[in-house]
């Protein structure tokens, strides 16, 4: 008999076990799902208790949410969107989304199916004055159009940076129909890709400038509370 190695468990580094472990969940959770019978995910209306600034030291913002087409893939998946574009008097510009789901679509998937190409990048960390982590990155290109795109998600006000696990979570809140919230954070930049360290500098200064305006609660919804896991 051959074997190629790595297929036993055995051999399996930790982190690869933690993969498998949590694909396996996330199958058993699908196949529950679909055969027991149970409530829609109800939207717990979070993001009308989130009141983000329109206007920040150095930024002025419009909403755009309506604006958005809500049959494209990079949205048509969320329950309820907050959008606004934020710009400075320099015409830097980031669009800011906040997407309220019953499960946490990767972007890399959502701009593949509307055209774009996609190069992963290394997770951008973002440092704020009472939180530290590191978001996910992508490059999205099409034509001439490119963004940086970073995203990171929170459940219950627990930041997740594992796309995976966060799934796993969220399937099986629905499972027992128990109410949660479960929100994606998006920044989509427009830039080129010889610009994108710019661009994260823009992102965490953004970031850095918002999280002073909010208060404890709406901080822990958006960035995750250092608490929430004590």
């Amino acid at each position: 008999m051959v074997c190629q190695k790595g297929l036993f468990i055995g051999e399996l580094t930790f982190r690869q076990t933690q993969h498998l472990f949590a694909g396996l969940l996330l199958l058993g959770t699908i196949f529950l799902n679909f055969i027991v019978p149970h409530p829609r995910y109800a939207n717990p209306d979070v993001l009308k208790q989130i009141h983000l600034p329109e206007s920040l030291p150095d930024w002025k913002s419009r909403d755009v949410a309506g604006e958005l087409n809500r049959q494209d893939d990079r949205y048509k998946f969320a329950s309820c969107i907050w959008a606004r574009v934020y710009g400075t008097r320099r015409d830097e510009s980031l669009l800011f989304l906040i997407l309220d789901t019953n499960n946490f679509h990767p972007p890399q998937a959502c701009f593949q199916s509307s055209g774009f190409k996609i190069q992963t990048l290394e997770d951008m960390p973002i440092v704020l004055s009472t939180q530290k982590f590191r978001a996910k990155a992508i490059y999205a290109v099409r034509k001439e159009t490119g963004f940086l795109v970073l995203y990171w998600t929170c459940i219950d006000k627990r930041l997740e940076t594992d796309l995976v696990k966060g799934d796993v979570q969220q399937l099986f809140f629905n499972l027992l129909n128990k109410k949660r919230t479960g929100l994606m954070m998006r920044l989509d930049i427009p830039v080129f890709e010889d610009s994108i360290p710019q661009a994260v500098q823009l992102a965490q200064k953004f970031l850095s400038d918002l999280e002073k305006e909010l208060d404890k609660s709406e901080r822990g919804y958006l960035f995750g509370d250092p608490q929430a896991d004590q």
